[in-house]
Parts: structure tokens; sequence; C-alpha cells
């Protein structure tokens, strides 16, 4: 990891800007720089950390971590497929009612996207996630939506939450992935 020593990892933390977000750019360096074992555990990790947002909101609903499981225990298991497609009509059906807090489980539903179909490509001629597909999105952009009450983009988000997610991303969850 010669590009992700603890000093760029600072840098990074101390340098977000107002809204308290990670530039893309800047994710979608760390992401090609950890390679694929190591961003699993990163994806992981975010989803993880964001787990309570869901309990709050959904108590008794498990869904996201049971699909998480059956794919990390055979991702190419009968009927998985169709089980992801499942899960995402069902967070689709919660955000009616759930609002930003659906964000938490849809990062445990893009880990398991990511191991059953494969990680979306990240495109460099992009500015963010606004000119992406949302069922595209990484795992951590979906955390950090739930752990920010939602995207830069939307009012009544909140910045220093998202602050609070990304240096947590940068000074913790990237180097605990690397070095697993």
């Amino acid at each position: 990891m010669p590009h992700l020593d603890t000093d760029t990892l600072a840098r990074l933390a101390g340098t977000l800007p107002p809204d308290g977000g990670l530039p893309y750019a800047d994710r979608r360096a760390i992401h090609a720089e950890l390679g694929d074992d190591a961003l699993s555990r990163l994806e992981l990790l975010c989803a993880q950390r964001v787990r309570p947002v869901w309990d709050a909101a959904f108590p008794g609903d498990d869904e996201p971590m049971r699909l998480l499981a059956a794919a990390q225990a055979g991702p190419a298991a009968t009927g998985l497929k169709q089980a992801v497609r499942d899960a995402h009509t069902h967070l689709d059906n919660l955000s009616l009612r759930g609002g930003t807090a659906v964000s938490a489980g849809l990062a445990y539903w893009a880990v398991a996207r990511n191991l059953v179909f494969g990680r979306p490509e990240e495109p460099g001629d992009v500015d963010g996630e606004m000119d992406l597909d949302p069922d595209d999105w990484s795992p951590c952009f979906y955390a950090a939506n739930a752990a920010a009450n939602g995207p830069t983009w939307l009012d009544g988000s909140d910045p220093a939450a998202r602050r609070e997610f990304w240096r947590w991303y940068l000074l913790e969850a990237v180097p605990a992935a690397a070095g697993s």
C-alpha cells in the first residue's frame, strides 16, 4: 500500500470539504490501490459501521444481513442472484417509509451484490455518484449516506456526521482492511 500510507490518509482526513464528503476521485484511487480482497474487507467494515442505523429504523428486519451471509457462504449458490434482486426490491419498498436509514441496508445489499454479480466499474470520467446509477453505488457510499442521513446533495443531511464517517474510513477502516 505505498500510496496509502498513514500520512496520506491523515492528510485526506484533515482536508475533507465543508460538506464532509470524501471526494469520489479520492475514494476511487483508494479502491484501486487496495485491490479486490482488501476492498471487500473495507466494504464489509463500512456496512457493519452503520448496522445500528438499520436496527434502529427496522428492528427485527435482518434481511440485508441474511443476504450478505448467504453471499459470503456461497456467492454462486442457486437462487442467490434472484435473492439479491428481491432484497433490492424490499429495500426500495422500505425507502418509502424508512428514509435514508434504508441506506444502511443498501450498504449490506451492495456488499452482497459485489460478491454475487461482481463489483460495478467506477468510471474515472464522472464527478461523483450523482453521475452514476444508484444501483452501482459503492457499499461505503451507501454507508456514509446512512451515517449522515443522506448524501451531500440532500437538504437536511449532516455534514459533521458525514465527516466523522469518512474520517473513520480513512484513519481506521482503510488501514484495517489493508492490513488484514
